[in-house]
């Protein structure tokens, strides 16, 4: 059955070569080794072309050893494109990060307008708390919010009556079971306005925005909590944090 195979196989390579290594030959995408070898093809194909008495005779070893090598060398290609894309995308991503609009301390803010987990629309007005506003950006793939869960909780539990508390998921997927599970007891809206996210420079999650009631930045902590951040959230909120929790893997 393989020698089958094989011999059919040998076949279509040996009448498809000359297509074959002509369109690798001049492709902009094969590499420089991969031109190297295939324009030793188109080589070796025209001055076969020139005497016609030239044949190619494939014993069945042959023909199974030419039929593993194109298995292989089909498989090599297709991991190394998807490699690539692996790559590509990971590097997008490192980019639109870095190209984030950074908030600054005194930046004028717009209010924030996105879904309720009903999925109905919501305007968080900053006027509402005389303090200000608390905007904790999260999302539930995100490892390092898992971490910062008991600080986001106690943030909000110290503050609670003082500033109005906002969660802002940067993902709808899963969401209500997250928010069930983790137990949020504050607004959570989620599909914010892509000016709106723009303008805040949303992005890497955990983020937490202290906006004044005049819509004012007036302190921006980006990631999970640190001692230095718990430090400045306690001397600016008041608060008393317990630090990260141990690294486990997200719970959904």
């Amino acid at each position: 059955m393989v020698k089958q195979f094989a011999a059919r196989l040998s076949k279509i390579i040996v009448l498809d070569v000359r297509t074959v290594v002509t369109a690798g030959a001049s492709s902009d995408r094969c590499p420089a080794p991969a031109k190297q070898y295939l324009g030793m093809a188109v080589s070796f194909r025209d001055n076969s072309h020139n005497n016609m008495s030239t044949k190619w005779t494939l014993g069945p070893k042959e023909q199974i050893f030419l039929t593993s090598l194109f298995i292989l060398s089909l498989a090599a290609n297709v991991m190394l494109v998807t490699r690539a894309e692996v790559v590509s995308r990971r590097l997008s991503a490192l980019q639109s990060i870095h190209s984030l609009h950074k908030l600054m301390l005194g930046e004028q803010v717009p209010a924030i307008k996105g879904q309720t987990l009903a999925n109905q629309p919501m305007t968080i007005n900053f006027s509402a708390s005389p303090k200000g506003t608390i905007l904790y950006i999260f999302s539930p793939s995100c490892h390092w919010c898992m971490r910062n869960m008991a600080n986001m909780h106690s943030l909000e539990e110290q503050t609670r009556g003082r500033y109005q508390f906002v969660g802002i998921s940067l993902d709808s997927d899963k969401l209500a079971g997250y928010v069930v599970n983790h137990k949020l007891l504050f607004p959570v809206l989620h599909s914010v306005l892509e000016s709106i996210s723009t303008a805040y420079g949303f992005g890497a999650t955990p983020e937490t925005i202290l906006v004044s009631s005049e819509g004012l930045v007036a302190g921006v902590w980006k990631g999970a909590y640190g001692a230095s951040d718990m430090r400045e959230l306690a001397g600016q909120l008041g608060v008393d944090l317990p630090g990260l929790l141990p690294d486990s893997p997200v719970q959904p």
